[in-house]
């Protein structure tokens, strides 16, 4: 927030102070080529990266530590959230710790965020909900998991029953909840004056065009000419996911002796590069459109209050399915 004060000549001045930017998700909307190739090549701004607002221990209590022994003062402190220097402060976990938390942490993470940085912009992207949820499925079954997608995703409309809670926060389950972004976007708005958007899409769509509005409407410059060939990271084909996922299931009994685990290891890495596939993995129809119908009266909801950013056409045809 710029600073005014009255000269000897009588004339109103303008203070240029350090701006604070917080990225703040969503997870699969391109964070990794933001993180390396566009916040660290902004002029005139220091970068705080994963490494540091994921993983050091002051962002570790930020996120995660209970109220009852939170101390904001402290973080503060160690922070030195008053430094003299711009700073974009990335991760897309801020929005919630999805598996097993069901981004129960998200409106605490906001009102922490607001303490340290009062002033702050707040950067958000959004993605529509079936590719993200189809993203977050192969990153998990990436990382391990070997769910169906049926189980995966739960649905917050249904029944919680013992085999299945509402919020199973036992399993590695994707909860429907945490992705109505109306309610997302409440929080932020409610204390931040400042909250951009942008959809990811629309950078995918045209990439080049996109960093050029995103700077010019961030009131930013960037120091080095961007490499968009860098702009996706690798994926699975449907073949190769579905080999992982059956893998996966074995995982525990592989892991009961040394020989298991490399015997293991070895079926994952050929299953990354030696296992052809050109068919891309997608959720079946069924599914996709039972999660486009589940968000689509929410999505329309958010005209009012993105009135820019609900008017483009990848909105329209991702989002509301009116195009």
């Amino acid at each position: 927030m710029a600073q005014r004060y009255i000269s000897n000549q009588g004339k109103c001045l303008v203070l240029s102070v350090n701006r604070r930017l917080l990225h703040i998700g969503m997870p699969r909307t391109a964070s990794t080529f933001f993180q390396n190739e566009v916040f660290p090549n902004l002029g005139d701004f220091k970068h705080l990266g994963v490494n540091e607002t994921h993983h050091s221990e002051p962002f570790q209590r930020l996120m995660y530590q209970d109220e009852s022994r939170y101390n904001g003062n402290a973080i503060g402190e160690s922070l030195n959230t008053s430094i003299k220097e711009n700073l974009i402060i990335s991760n897309e976990l801020f929005v919630g710790q999805s598996l097993f938390m069901a981004s129960t942490n998200r409106t605490r993470n906001a009102q922490r965020l607001k303490q340290l940085y009062p002033d702050a912009e707040v950067i958000l992207f959004f993605r529509n909900q079936a590719d993200l949820l189809e993203s977050l499925y192969s990153i998990g079954v990436y990382s391990g998991h070997n769910a169906k997608p049926e189980e995966y995703i739960r649905f917050d409309n249904e029944p919680s029953e013992t085999t299945n809670p509402l919020y199973p926060t036992f399993t590695s389950v994707e909860q429907t909840e945490q992705y109505f972004y109306s309610s997302l976007l409440k929080v932020y708005q409610g204390l931040f004056e400042k909250v951009h958007v942008f959809l990811y899409e629309d950078f995918t769509a045209n990439p080049s065009a996109f960093i050029e509005q995103f700077c010019d409407k961030l009131d930013v410059t960037l120091t080095v000419n961007i490499d968009f060939d860098k702009r996706t990271n690798s994926s699975l084909s449907a073949r190769q996911l579905e080999y992982l996922r059956k893998t996966n299931s074995l995982k525990e009994i592989f892991e009961r002796s040394g020989a298991g685990k490399r015997i293991f290891r070895k079926n994952i890495q050929a299953i990354e590069h030696r296992l052809g596939g050109k068919s891309k993995f997608q959720f079946a129809p069924a599914l996709r459109k039972k999660i486009k119908d589940h968000f689509r009266e929410d999505n329309a909801s958010l005209t009012d209050a993105l009135p820019q950013v609900c008017d483009s056409e990848n909105f329209k045809k991702y989002y509301t399915n009116q195009i």
